[in-house]
């Protein structure tokens, strides 16, 4: 149990004064060490940037190894980081921890700045730390943060180096973006290109070129999707830039497909920050930072053809009245009025989608609004018929398209469904049977049916009462089917 005295105070004869009896200390007690950590920073990893760092370091290793009265806890240095967010800086949130958890009493660190640009985080985790007995000591400045004089000089100083970084980072914004304007791009790591910093060239890494390839040729040539083609190079081992994880996700091979970098080119500023404290980034979208787009800056990795071919894709793949728009877009025209079909599904109808023309909505062609028959081609009896002509079949729409891309100009279905004619991109051009399946023929009967009464309403002979007759003439095909 502490021992308590009480005593008479000298300058009231009323008044005792109650406290803990000092200890007496004993003859050559060894004086308790202090338990001293190091934090170093360097915000980028050029190699003026790498030599502070090591120069931190190695007088840090130094000056606490030559201290008999401090216990050397450990170095924690975050190098190529910035310090105006904490989240980012592992190593200086790992010192945090070990604070908090008593194993350490002491902190020193360069200086303000290279402890936190952000006044707030600087306040926030200093005051932490005194709490809890843990000091800061900032060689620089001279501040030991367990004085009661710190918390002022803290604050101004902490506003200095936040103002400092301000301002770093607008002069870097604005020499970055005269480079840009310039047409020299910032390189990041990419996969299947190394940077060579001598002449700042882009040149290509044979490995992750492999994969970027890859990547390509299983979307087009093998037509898988983009989780597929993910689990491929999972299993595959496919080397990949991300150094936060090794596995391959959807959206990595998306980013690869849509990038532009893989032909040679190169759009500078698709960002920009809009908080150097936060370092939150904005997609420039809208343009409100001027973009550069730069072509052949690089060696390319695959074709200007197949880049184009996969971003079409990834259009008409997109949804358009409940489908896609794979694999006859743009190359199957309509036989009256010439303009490209589009793929629709009917809701009325059990075998899905079909091929129709614009022009004949509401029996109206939209360029002229003159009238335009309503005519429409089942999709799996198209797919029948090219791969029949064609003669070999292919795995999904995706493929077909992009081997009728490279073949075929123009695809044109007669009026009355019987020829289709195939227009060869060397110019030759055939015409062929157009062969129904028994599964769409009675849908092609009741198609022809509907397609003779639109005609008839839309040029107004006679009225209703011919339409009406064709409706009893679809009635008689329904029931003879069921019969």
């Amino acid at each position: 149990m502490e021992k308590i005295v009480k005593e008479q105070s000298k300058l009231n004869k009323n008044l005792s004064i109650i406290r803990k009896k000092e200890e007496e200390k004993k003859a050559n007690t060894p004086k308790k060490k202090l338990r001293v950590a190091a934090y170093a920073r360097v915000s980028t990893e050029d190699e003026r940037q790498e030599s502070s760092f090591d120069i931190q370091v190695s007088n840090y290793e130094k000056t606490l190894s030559e201290n008999p009265d401090w216990d050397l806890v450990g170095i924690y240095a975050d190098k190529g980081i910035t310090g105006t967010n904490t989240r980012r800086r592992p190593e200086f949130n790992r010192m945090i921890r070990d604070a908090k958890a008593g194993k350490i009493d002491l902190i020193i660190a360069k200086s303000i700045s290279r402890f936190a640009r952000n006044t707030v985080d600087m306040l926030l985790y200093t005051r932490e730390l005194r709490d809890i007995g843990v000091g800061v000591y900032f060689e620089k400045e001279r501040i030991n943060t367990l004085m009661l004089s710190s918390e002022m000089l803290l604050t101004v100083y902490a506003s200095f180096a936040q103002e400092e970084s301000r301002a770093i980072s607008e002069n870097l914004k604005t020499g970055i973006r005269a480079r840009f304007k310039m047409g020299i791009p910032k390189y990041t790591a990419i996969l299947g290109y190394n940077h060579n910093r001598e002449d700042d060239s882009w040149e290509i890494d044979p490995e992750g070129a492999k994969t970027v390839r890859k990547i390509y040729s299983c979307f087009l040539n093998e037509g898988m999707t983009i989780e597929e083609i993910a689990m491929v190079l999972q299993q595959g081992r496919y080397k990949k830039t991300n150094k936060t994880s090794k596995k391959w996700y959807a959206s990595n091979v998306h980013s690869i497909l849509q990038s532009e970098k893989y032909i040679g080119d190169c759009l500078m500023q698709k960002f920009y920050v809009v908080d150097h404290l936060t370092h939150r980034k904005v997609k420039n979208d809208d343009c409100k930072v001027e973009q550069y787009y730069i072509k052949d800056h690089h060696p390319a990795i695959v074709t200007r053809e197949q880049h184009a071919l996969a971003l079409k894709i990834y259009a008409l793949e997109k949804r358009r009245k409940g489908t896609g728009q794979l694999p006859f877009y743009e190359i199957l025209k309509c036989p009256k009025c010439g303009r490209n079909m589009v793929k629709i599904r009917a809701k009325e109808e059990k075998t899905g989608f079909f091929w129709v023309c614009p022009g004949a909505a509401n029996g109206t062609k939209m360029v002229d609004s003159r009238p335009c028959a309503n005519y429409s081609i089942f999709h799996g009896s198209l797919v029948d018929n090219i791969t029949r002509i064609i003669g070999k079949e292919f795995k999904n729409d995706r493929v077909l398209y992009v081997y009728l891309s490279e073949h075929v100009d123009k695809i044109v279905v007669s009026k009355d469904y019987k020829k289709i004619t195939v227009l060869y991109k060397n110019g030759k051009e055939e015409t062929y049977d157009f062969i129904e399946d028994e599964k769409y023929q009675r849908q092609a009967l009741k198609r022809t049916v509907r397609n003779k009464a639109t005609e008839i309403m839309v040029s107004y002979e006679d009225g209703l009462a011919v339409v009406t007759n064709h409706i009893v003439e679809e009635a008689k095909i329904d029931e003879d089917n069921e019969d």
